[in-house]
């Protein structure tokens, strides 16, 4: 009877152990590590948004209750102004007090997903994704959306496997000491998978944003607060010259955020017609005109069966 109690004891005080023991880990402040060298920066003011309701800590359980937690939000708020400061001419930080002056807010977009978790063998994989929203300041409308996914495939150790090796050696009687360290031993190694992943993935953004640069540059409202921007003209006084003289004149690009299309002024009073495909579920687009100049639409209506939208600008188009 006395050795089963002691047997009942230890069985107690393993699992006390295993479900006491927790890693607890911050990710590196320095993931985005590619720096493009750019010979000219981006010429747009940009700040990082603090809307962290899309960025929250890590947290998982092993297969016998031991807890994994990995806090993200220094790091990926400091990787991001990194990469931004690498691209744009000004970056401003959240909080910042002249971040008025911004052409577009960043808001930082992060989900991590399990796709395989297996307890018996160890085998944790899952899929994380990083992105960057741009959103106009002036119009508060998505402008462009930058994503990336990466694989996060965590297996076990060499050392959580051998600290495991040597608790069953010992019955168990080194469990207090062994388990511990197999915890934080396997949290420090997943912590390390999920921060190359996340490397990846804010490279793979900064390549994007600067082949794409010519989107967020013609997207843009002008304010002329940028060198060489011309002031948005007043919207019930923009000059289209007459259909007769050019028919591109009246030919504008629609920006919904995730899709650029064509359209056409339909009516003098800022009537266009594009397609339905362009505008998608969007409420607000961007107008491009002829001279450069841009415009905020509202969306009326919308026939996705024949793939048409129609969309009003404020003001009145004076045409010729």
């Amino acid at each position: 009877m006395t050795k089963t109690v002691q047997l009942l004891f230890l069985a107690l005080l393993v699992l006390s152990t295993i479900t006491s023991c927790a890693y607890h880990g911050n990710i590196e402040e320095s993931l985005y590590t590619a720096t493009l060298h750019t010979p000219q920066k981006i010429p747009l003011k940009v700040h990082i948004s603090t809307n962290n309701q899309h960025i929250s800590d890590i947290k998982t359980a092993g297969g016998l209750g031991e807890t994994y937690e990995i806090s993200i939000e220094s790091g990926l708020y400091k990787s991001t102004y990194a990469l931004l400061s690498d691209l744009f001419e000004t970056t401003y930080k959240a909080n910042s007090e002249e971040s008025p002056n911004a052409d577009y807010e960043v808001e930082i977009l992060f989900s991590i997903t399990p796709v395989i978790i297996d307890n018996w063998t160890g085998h944790h994989l899952y899929e994380s994704t990083l992105g960057l929203v741009f959103y106009d300041k002036q119009a508060g409308v998505e402008t462009a959306r930058f994503m990336d996914k990466q694989s996060v495939d965590i297996y076990p150790t060499a050392t959580g496997t051998a600290l495991s090796a040597v608790t069953g050696a010992s019955l168990f009687l080194l469990a207090p000491v062994t388990i511990p360290a197999a915890v934080q031993a396997e949290g420090k190694h997943g912590k390390e998978v999920l921060e190359r992943s996340l490397k990846k993935s804010f490279n793979a953004l900064a390549t994007d944003i600067k082949r794409n640069k010519e989107r967020l540059l013609y997207s843009k409202v002008k304010g002329g607060n940028q060198p060489n921007a011309q002031r948005q003209p007043d919207a019930k006084k923009v000059s289209i010259p007459s259909l007769y003289d050019s028919i591109l004149k009246s030919v504008v690009v629609i920006n919904a955020g995730n899709s650029i299309g064509s359209g056409f002024f339909i009516t003098n009073d800022g009537y266009i017609i594009t397609n339905s495909h362009v505008v998608g579920n969007a409420g607000k687009v961007s107008v491009v005109l002829k001279d450069k100049s841009v415009l905020i639409g509202s969306v009326l209506a919308r026939d996705t069966s024949r793939d048409l939208a129609l969309i009003k600008v404020a003001g009145t188009i004076i045409r010729g």
